[in-house]
């Protein structure tokens, strides 16, 4: 019987998720930043690839134990016999009692890839990461060809630590090694969003899917998160027609998708169309009356179709949200310029400036606007 790679689900999991910036398009000048961690939740999984050289003298965890317990039988396959019922203990998310395993099996052979390889699935899954790295890396150097799943453990922890490069080298020796593990193509997928780079992410996700279809529920949030955020990218390219189809796709995976929708909405502001603009703030509104970029960019909406009155409203509800929006208090100065309401334009213009740093170059068209109702 031939010992699988296993993965516990914790592993499973967590390497589904990431850690980095994204920032928000949320109108003309504001940037908003927010935190996405993936989450790390725990469930039995384990991966088709299987060990190329690892054979077990045992099926069952009663077989495995007497098998481990005989001092008649030869360090070697009581060794074996505890790391089988180590993978068995991890196959039933028993993690304590594989960890004892595996170290007993390490007692009796000190130089066991297989039971330091699955101490630390164990340890990683307890979370005891520093524990997990080391005997990782022990694996890696008693048989760097045979366990491609630690090097999935490794790039994780990597990645949980900022080193981006580090993840998607790991990824990279355990695909070499297993060139169908659907868990290191995701694992490497986020590595390359981390770093921006998401076509290859995107080729990553999708390769990791078609490799193992049941991926695709845990990966959904991660593939809203790169089209959102290569649509970012072409907006800032002035690409408005691919950045609409890349945070269609977002809200194709989840239709109530507030980064989506807003920032497809503010690309739809910037070709023009300003009617389907209206209808994704007003359904990012729905689906979160406290989020103020919607209402200030709708705003802007309703002031380039003269709806003016309207453009008030969401204004102040944006500015009664978060008072720290230069945009704005710009947008908002122009609606009061529009309706000749001068005084109150100022006012907005003056707010605007003063939230505004010395560097960005928006401050010459508010000085301008200013200048043109102090008349």
């Amino acid at each position: 019987m031939r010992v699988p790679m296993q993965l516990s689900g914790f592993l499973c999991c967590a390497l589904l998720g990431v850690q980095l910036a994204t920032t928000s398009h949320a109108d003309a000048s504001d940037v908003q930043t927010t935190g996405y961690t993936g989450t790390q939740q725990s469930a039995s999984a384990r991966s088709a690839t299987a060990r190329n050289d690892d054979t077990s003298i045992c099926k069952s965890l009663s077989t495995c134990l007497t098998i481990a317990q005989d001092d008649r039988q030869t360090n070697a396959d009581r060794s074996l016999a505890y790391s089988s019922a180590g993978y068995i203990k991890i196959d039933g998310n028993e993690l304590d009692l594989a960890e004892e395993y595996f170290s007993r099996a390490l007692e009796l052979d000190a130089k066991s890839a297989l039971a330091y390889a699955g101490r630390s699935d164990a340890e990683f899954a307890k979370g005891d990461y520093e524990k997990a790295i080391a005997d990782a890396k022990k694996t890696a150097e008693l048989k760097p060809d045979g366990h491609p799943e630690v090097y999935l453990i490794l790039g994780t922890l990597a990645d949980r630590n900022g080193d981006h490069e580090a993840r998607i080298g790991y990824m990279n020796k355990a695909i070499a090694l297993a060139p169908d593990f659907a868990e290191a193509y995701a694992g490497r997928g986020n590595g390359y969003l981390a770093e921006s780079k998401y076509d290859l992410a995107l080729a990553d996700f999708d390769k990791a899917v078609a490799l193992k279809p049941e991926l695709s529920a845990m990966l959904q949030q991660t593939f809203e998160v790169t089209y959102v955020e290569r649509g970012g990218l072409y907006v800032k390219d002035g690409n408005y027609g691919a950045a609409i189809d890349d945070y269609t796709r977002a809200l194709q995976l989840n239709p109530s998708n507030i980064r989506a929708l807003n920032d497809r909405g503010d690309a739809y502001n910037m070709t023009g169309d300003f009617g389907r603009a209206i209808a994704d703030f007003t359904k990012a509104i729905e689906s979160d009356p406290s989020y103020p970029y919607a209402y200030s960019n709708r705003g802007l909406s309703y002031l380039k179709i003269s709806r003016t009155d309207q453009a008030l409203s969401d204004l102040d509800k944006a500015i009664e949200l978060n008072d720290q929006s230069n945009s704005t208090y710009f947008v908002r100065g122009e609606v009061y310029r529009s309706k000749s309401n001068f005084k109150s334009a100022l006012a907005d213009f003056q707010k605007a400036l003063a939230l505004t740093p010395a560097d960005d170059p928006g401050r010459t068209n508010m000085l301008s606007a200013i200048e043109s109702v102090k008349r």
